[in-house]
């Protein structure tokens, strides 16, 4: 999953960027600080994973420690995916209120891709 990263932006254009599904999420109180670096994860794909925000993570790196708040804009986000931005003081917004971890994700998606849906009656 790719994910872009913006360095600087304004608040009144932070509405401008999101979707319209996360333009209505947006919290009011990003309306009035700034400048944000801004996390877009891509709205058309899974929850994003915690291998995924990990990265992002790690490509925010040292260069924004600090520097200004980052927010991190996706539909859905996992458990840990979650608590890996919180730790690093990333305000999360996201069109679903669903509860995924990765495990129950992966679990739900390999179960959908299975060709076989219900074990055979035959099998002994």
């Amino acid at each position: 999953m790719k994910f872009r990263i913006l360095p600087a932006v304004e608040a009144a254009r932070l509405a401008d960027l999101l979707p319209p599904p996360l333009r209505r999420r947006l919290p009011a109180t990003l309306h009035k600080g700034g400048p944000y670096t801004v996390v877009l994860f891509p709205m058309n794909q899974d929850p994003v994973r915690s291998g995924v925000a990990a990265r992002a993570v790690v490509r925010l790196g040292a260069a924004h420690a600090g520097a200004e708040p980052v927010v991190a804009f996706g539909a859905d986000f996992t458990a840990e995916s979650h608590a890996i931005l919180a730790a690093r003081g990333v305000t999360v917004v996201s069109v679903g209120d669903s509860y995924w971890t990765d495990r129950s994700f992966e679990r739900i998606r390999t179960s959908v891709a299975s060709p076989r849906k219900a074990p055979r009656a035959d099998a002994t």
